[in-house]
């Protein structure tokens, strides 16, 4: 997860993510806070993580579409009626039905 701006409250932020991770019974040590930095760094980042996360009422946009590119298996629901609510689950149904079936074995794994 990339740290919270710092216009927000960070440390409640964090603090709020680890305890519902940890509800959801997600070990807080598989939870890393990346700082922010250039693009290239960050996408290199890419190859340490298990499993891209989508938002739920602003979904990624270039940002899946990176993870995608990197092999970065993104779980994403489609949520909503606007646009902006169903990129993510667009570039999915974009695949075809080879990579589409390696996509969902990778987040399946990813989740176990």
């Amino acid at each position: 997860l990339l740290e919270p701006s710092r216009k927000a409250a960070p440390k409640a932020m964090k603090a709020n993510l680890l305890k519902e991770a940890a509800a959801q019974g997600v070990m807080p040590d598989r939870i890393i806070f990346a700082p922010r930095t250039d693009k290239e760094k960050h996408l290199s980042r890419h190859k340490h993580a298990g499993l891209f996360l989508d938002t739920i009422l602003y979904g990624a946009h270039s940002t899946a579409t990176d993870a995608l590119k990197g092999g970065l298996p993104v779980l994403t629901i489609g949520y909503g009626d606007a646009f902006a609510n169903r990129v993510g689950i667009s570039l999915l149904n974009s695949l075809d039905g080879h990579q589409k079936k390696m996509e969902m074995e990778k987040v399946n794994s990813a989740c176990h």
